[in-house]
């Protein structure tokens, strides 16, 4: 499960095939379970993604939400979690703070991924303030 789906990742993003040996040598050193592995690998496939675009979409970006597209639609309940909760947030916030727009990705998005990524960006502020907590605020 977790092979086919790093491979389909590495395949639509070839460069990000460096950083997931990497990851993957780290686990193998300090021990990690698949859940974790696979949150991990999607949580930086979205920072590698983001943060190395000159411009966006990328042809990597575009290919790897078609993978996406395909999780959410057959993938197990631990892959779409993973997808959404991890690899989505990710790339939509390396996305913005390079500059970018993240909504200039909507036209490429297939319609699961479109549901999630709007969602998603309608509950992230696009300002890093405006997320931060106030302690004073007793509200």
């Amino acid at each position: 499960m977790i092979g086919d789906l790093e491979t389909a990742f590495v395949r639509a993003c070839p460069s990000f095939e460096g950083p997931l040996r990497r990851l993957r040598e780290d686990h193998k050193l300090f021990g990690a379970d698949l859940q974790t592995q696979l949150t991990d690998i999607l949580r930086d496939l979205g920072f590698h993604l983001g943060s190395s675009a000159k411009e966006v979409p990328t042809p990597e970006m575009v290919q790897v939400l078609k993978v996406v597209e395909r999780v959410l639609v057959d993938g197990s309940e631990q892959q779409k979690y993973a997808a959404t909760h991890f690899l989505l947030p990710s790339l939509q916030s390396a996305i913005r703070e390079a500059g970018f727009q993240a909504d200039a990705l909507l036209p490429h998005l297939g319609p699961a991924t479109h549901k999630w990524w709007t969602d998603l960006a309608s509950h992230t502020p696009s300002d890093p303030e405006d997320q931060m907590l106030d302690p004073t605020d007793d509200a």
